[in-house]
């Protein structure tokens, strides 16, 4: 935060006593108050004490003096003095009061507040001097600090005129005011430099009779940590960088964060929050080196190249979009990922995840169009009311860590012109879905069974292979193959309740036992062959099934399948 200083107030007092009270002032909280005063005496005098009527105000200091004991030869004195104290919290409306040791009638006063300064130590050098000329220099023992501000004050007799007092060289005047008491008057000016001052404070114009100057330097405030907060603004770096070395809290709403041709490079702590926010970079990246939580609500985060974190992260993405175009999001530690109402999509890169992995999306989709999604460990994906689609690409979760699960309630899992596959025991719940292959295959093979339950749902195989080795089961559900053929390799159940199996143009094979229990259900073929351990039968043009015999009609004769209860095997009639 940069030092700035502010006029407050300028008083004259020509009444004959030993106190000035400055006019009522409001402070900002914390700030740092000073007040430079001044006075010309006919006998012996000085500054005895200094309070205010403030609420809080902390310690008063005089941080310089300068006093001209018998300036004209005689028994007069004259005086400056710059003090300095921190005011409150909650300081409220106040006045200010020097006091002297005697009476006098020519007082003047005058206080300003500093912002942005170091509490600490507030003031870092201070400096005086004296001179009956019409100008005067006081010169600080060292340099200033680049970024401190210099405080000069004078205080400057005349027997016969009001004279204009000038700053030197880099100041600027703050107040100038005049006694205007008895037997010539008493000017008071006060002025600062904050552009790199150096030791050097003066003035010319002053009067002729004794002036007394006094200079401070006052610290700027230590760096700290960064808030950036953007409300319906933009922050834009074009043609360069925006790079922050402290922590960092950046709050964004309905607002938007551009950098074209750049890059934004935080080393340090970093929350981000972006409320209906946009934060874009286009042929840069956004490089972070520590912890980072990002949440994004309403809003979009968009990259032209590479967003890489190797730090662990926790994002939220409610009603939100992630987008990669022609670049690639790469995590590298334990991640969280949350899609609520939100879409995560890959254009023409990829998603790259190789540590533990959670998935949470409801009402959401994860589309990924000519890339992959590769998962190396283990992972659970959990879909409500979503989509997973693939387009040209495949999934492949190839978990040698253990199972992978797979839940989707009213949600669909398309995969077009590519492949699903699965090498490791896998549990797939359908409740009033779809899982749709067209043009490829659904392949599972494992060396453990797999079950597959369908309620209310299709099972649909388009100019491809469906091929289990596990346990099927339909319930008001149906099995569709079309240009296509089913192979059962493996003891296989098929238990269908009020459902149906058609096969159009196509072959029905067995190799190894198979069970069919259908109850309330219709098994259609259409002209196809029915192979069983590698025998062919002729067409079956109708067929029933008792509790003990498969009845079928071929070329109007009547054969049945009769099942030998001692043998448990199937015996051919016909009648």
């Amino acid at each position: 935060m940069a030092l700035g200083i502010t006029h407050l107030d300028a008083s004259t007092d020509s009444v004959n006593n030993t106190t000035i009270t400055s006019g009522s002032i409001s402070p900002t909280a914390n700030a740092l108050l000073v007040v430079v005063v001044g006075f010309r005496d006919t006998a012996a005098n000085d500054f005895a004490s200094i309070a205010d009527t403030l609420t809080g105000t902390g310690t008063w200091t005089q941080n310089a003096r300068a006093w001209y004991d018998n300036w004209d030869g005689g028994n007069n004195d004259a005086g400056c003095a710059i003090y300095t104290a921190q005011a409150g919290s909650s300081p409220g409306s106040g006045t200010i009061t020097v006091t002297l040791d005697n009476s006098c009638n020519r007082k003047v006063l005058q206080v300003a507040e500093v912002t942005g300064f170091d509490t600490t130590t507030p003031v870092q050098q201070s400096k005086t001097n004296l001179g009956t000329a019409t100008t005067l220099t006081v010169t600080l023992d060292s340099s200033p600090a680049s970024d401190s501000m210099v405080i000069g004050g004078v205080c400057s007799f005349d027997l016969g005129n009001d004279t204009a007092i000038s700053p030197g060289t880099g100041f600027t005047e703050l107040s100038e005011i005049n006694n205007g008491g008895p037997s010539g008057g008493t000017n008071g000016q006060y002025m600062y430099d904050i552009d790199n001052a150096d030791t050097t404070v003066d003035w010319s114009g002053l009067g002729d009779s004794a002036s007394c100057g006094c200079a401070i330097e006052v610290n700027i405030a230590a760096a700290s940590g960064v808030t950036v907060s953007l409300n319906d603004a933009n922050l834009t770096a074009a043609g360069g960088s925006l790079s922050v070395s402290a922590p960092v809290t950046i709050s964004m709403a309905a607002a938007t964060l551009a950098l074209s041709g750049e890059t934004l490079s935080p080393d340090a702590p970093i929350s981000r929050a972006m409320d209906a926010a946009g934060l874009t970079l286009s042929a840069g990246g956004i490089a972070i080196n520590a912890p980072v939580s990002i949440s994004l609500s309403a809003a979009a985060l968009s990259l032209g190249s590479a967003l890489d974190i190797d730090a662990p992260i926790s994002r939220t993405m409610d009603a939100a979009a992630l987008t990669l175009g022609a670049g690639s999001l790469t995590v590298t530690s334990t991640t969280t990922v949350e899609v609520n109402d939100a879409n995560l999509s890959a254009a023409g890169g990829s998603l790259s995840v190789d540590a533990p992995v959670t998935i949470s999306m409801g009402a959401a989709s994860v589309t990924a169009s000519g890339g992959s999604l590769s998962v190396i460990p283990q992972v659970y994906i959990s879909l409500s009311d979503a989509n997973l689609t693939l387009a040209g690409g495949s999934v492949t979760p190839s978990a040698e860590g253990g199972p992978q699960t797979i839940s989707m309630s009213a949600a669909a899992l398309n995969s077009s012109g590519g492949a699903l596959s699965i090498s490791a025991p896998i549990t797939r719940i359908l409740d009033d879905a779809n899982l749709t292959l067209s043009g490829g295959q659904l392949t599972v093979t494992s060396t453990a069974p797999q079950t597959i339950s369908l309620d209310d749902a299709n099972v649909t195989v388009a100019g491809a292979a469906l091929k289990i080795g596990q346990t099927v089961k339909l319930n008001a559900a149906s099995i569709t193959s079309g240009a296509g053929s089913i192979g059962l390799d493996a003891p296989v159940t098929i238990s269908m309740d009020a459902a149906s199996l058609t096969m159009t143009g196509e072959q029905f094979s067995v190799i190894r036992d198979i069970f069919i229990l259908a109850g309330a259900a219709a098994m259609t073929l259409g002209r196809p062959a029915l192979t069983v351990d590698g025998g062919n039968l002729p067409v079956i043009t109708a067929w029933t099934l008792d509790s003990r015999a498969l009845t079928w009609t071929v070329d109007s004769r009547d054969i049945d399948w009769v099942l030998d209860t001692r043998s448990t095997a199937w015996t051919v009639e016909e009648r």
